[in-house]
């Protein structure tokens, strides 16, 4: 049979994309790496749950299931999967993969993670090992791709980061199938703007057509604006559960239209720019110095992630932010209450004429009346906690303070601006 098929289009080129699994498999792969991350389970444990996935017309179905799954009570590394792709009307089964047979012919197979399924029945599937892996509707492999091997090798060093659960690049990835000229291709955008290009029917990489480059893009650049219009006309729902498929979706739709420079999602920035969506909380660190109640801490508090990509996309489009916080700081509390977070100015504010009264001895208490809370907390080459906040004067830049004890030790101003670097303001945000 011939394993490199024509296929028949009518209005090519088309370019479309599909969603990868189910939103329950999504949190709960999600749910596990914070698992991790905030130490609550094993410093490389992995779960991998049970899901489900459509194709885009609803004909095909494909299920991952493992007996380790059953209990609900799930424990790591769950194994022993049966993957299946099926009719939904007829009940016909295409395809089935044991997880045991699979590897016990090949060593290196890992678990599927997620799959791309075209209406046409081929499909694309990405393993726990970076590893695509293409089939025929009959579920015939024509190849596999390894993903991190395709990258420049200066791109792993410099953006993909190392960690007990393995490599992670996938922050806002852009996956989606494409049909030109006749073929049928698998795009893959990591967040730093390399694209990869997967011809299905030979399971390989191959160069990118001229032709197809501009479009690709900006189907990418219109599946985006509908992210962030869906995320604005369900604004309530985006504040009540930072995992919810909207919220995640919204926020790769507020990354994308920055990083492809956008302008018509201006608006829908801005109705999302006061928006609490997608918290993530930041404890102490070890050995800094303790936080009298009462007063600020300087590196436990609370991010607001979404806005945090709404001002590095309107700074990318040539606007000024209004200045809501990015990070809270917390309240150490009093007498084991609920310190929460100090009062912060409200937006919007003149930052940058504010940040002419930043000195060496400022409290944190001082030094979030005069700026709100940071953009971005981390630690500098002495291991010392650091706020930076970028100020949008006629020449943008980064202010970056560094805390020796509980006060402002030193002072950097950083231009170009972080968010004016290629790709370090979105390595920082895709990192922490």
């Amino acid at each position: 049979m011939d394993s490199s098929p024509e296929l028949s289009l009518a209005h090519p080129p088309r370019l479309t994309s599909y969603h990868a699994h189910s939103l329950i498999a999504s949190i709960a792969f999600l749910a596990g790496l914070l698992l991790i991350f905030t130490g609550s389970a094993g410093a490389s444990d992995r779960f991998y749950s049970d899901y489900t996935t459509r194709s885009p017309d609803g004909r095909y179905e494909f299920t991952a299931r493992s007996p380790d799954n059953r209990w609900g009570r799930n424990p790591p590394f769950q194994s022993h999967f049966v993957y299946r792709l099926r009719d939904r009307k007829s009940g016909k089964v295409y395809w089935t993969i044991r997880q045991d047979d699979a590897e016990r012919a090949d060593p290196s197979f890992r678990q599927l993670t997620s799959i791309y399924i075209h209406p046409s029945g081929w499909s694309v599937a990405s393993d726990d090992g970076n590893t695509y892996h293409c089939f025929r509707p009959d579920g015939v492999q024509t190849g596999k791709v390894d993903i991190l091997g395709s990258f420049p090798r200066s791109d792993v060093k410099k953006y993909v980061q190392d960690s007990s659960v393995g490599p992670i690049w996938e922050a806002f990835v852009d996956n989606r199938f494409l049909e030109y000229g006749g073929r049928l291709y698998f795009g893959i955008r990591p967040w730093w703007g390399r694209y990869i290009l997967i011809d299905v029917a030979l399971g390989k990489c191959v160069p990118i057509p001229p032709a197809l480059s501009a479009q690709w893009r900006a189907a990418i650049g219109h599946d985006a604006i509908e992210m962030l219009r869906r995320g604005a006309a369900r604004q309530a729902e985006l504040e009540k559960d930072c995992c919810s498929e909207i919220a995640s979706e919204t926020m790769k739709g507020a990354f994308l239209v920055g990083a492809l420079r956008i302008g018509e999602a201006l608006p829908l920035l801005r109705q999302l720019e006061p928006s609490k969506s997608s918290e993530k909380s930041c404890c102490a660190s070890t050995g800094e110095a303790p936080t009298p109640p009462g007063q600020i801490a300087i590196r436990e508090n609370m991010t607001y992630t979404l806005r945090e990509l709404v001002h590095l996309s309107l700074r990318r489009l040539g606007e000024k932010p209004a200045y809501f916080p990015i990070v809270l700081p917390k309240i150490e509390a009093v007498a084991g209450g609920d310190g929460g977070h100090p009062p912060c100015p409200a937006p919007p504010f003149p930052r940058a004429q504010r940040a002419a009264g930043i000195r060496t001895g400022l409290s944190p208490d001082e030094v979030v009346k005069l700026l709100s809370g940071p953009d971005f907390v981390g630690d500098d080459s002495a291991n010392h906690s650091t706020w930076e906040y970028d100020i949008d004067s006629d020449r943008p830049y980064t202010l970056v303070l560094h805390w020796k004890g509980r006060r402002v030790g030193s002072i950097e101003r950083l231009r170009p601006a972080r968010w004016q670097q290629e790709n370090v303001r979105e390595k920082q945000i895709t990192s922490s």
